[in-house]
């Protein structure tokens, strides 16, 4: 695991790490419930807005990865199961180089 971010409305955790992978940890159940492919090298940074919308990934490939987080919060009920679908392919920024992506952070202005 290189970075993590917490996603406070959700009780949720999102990791990053050399395996390429995003993944989206329930904190309530401390299972992971969504595992996202996207990136073809390590993912080395990943940060979160302020309002929890949108989230973006660095690495060493040539994208900036930005997901959409999604806004329902589902409620508790008997037979009800948690979103798999938390965060959501919404586009890319493309890079000049290869260089590693030490951080990557969201301005909050």
């Amino acid at each position: 695991v290189t970075d993590v971010v917490f996603l406070e409305k959700r009780k949720r955790l999102v990791s990053c790490s050399k395996d390429t992978f995003l993944r989206v940890w329930d904190l309530d159940t401390k299972h992971c419930i969504q595992t996202v492919v996207g990136h073809r090298t390590e993912i080395w940074s990943l940060d979160v807005n302020l309002s929890e919308t949108f989230l973006v990934t660095g690495s060493s490939d040539v994208e900036l990865r930005i997901y959409s987080i999604n806004e329902e919060l589902e409620t508790e009920a008997v037979g009800k199961t948690a979103s798999s679908n938390e965060l959501k392919h919404f586009g890319d920024i493309r890079r000049q180089n290869t260089d590693r992506v030490l951080t990557v952070r969201f301005n909050s202005s």
